[in-house]
């Protein structure tokens, strides 16, 4: 949603996902659920860098908006009478 606006979305959005990626980063390599529930992943995908972590949110956030650009807002209902 921030991607849409130059600039400051894109600084907003990268600082959101930097603060989500840790968490989960850190859940998934340093405490090992990947290892434990993903043990059927190829070993790439279980040690995940911090950075690709960043990277794959704001992808998703993009790609999202790009497939889906209404998913999830109000319909556009326009009664002219």
């Amino acid at each position: 949603m921030f991607n849409c606006i130059p600039i400051l979305g894109w600084l907003l959005s990268f600082l959101i996902y930097w603060s989500f990626a840790v968490p989960f980063w850190f859940l998934w390599s340093y405490v090992g659920i990947g290892k434990i529930y993903f043990y059927w992943l190829p070993h790439v995908y279980l040690n995940i860098p911090f950075w690709d972590c960043v990277w794959l949110g704001m992808i998703f956030s993009i790609l999202k908006c790009v497939v889906f650009p209404h998913f999830g807002g109000y319909p556009n209902y326009s009664s002219k009478k």
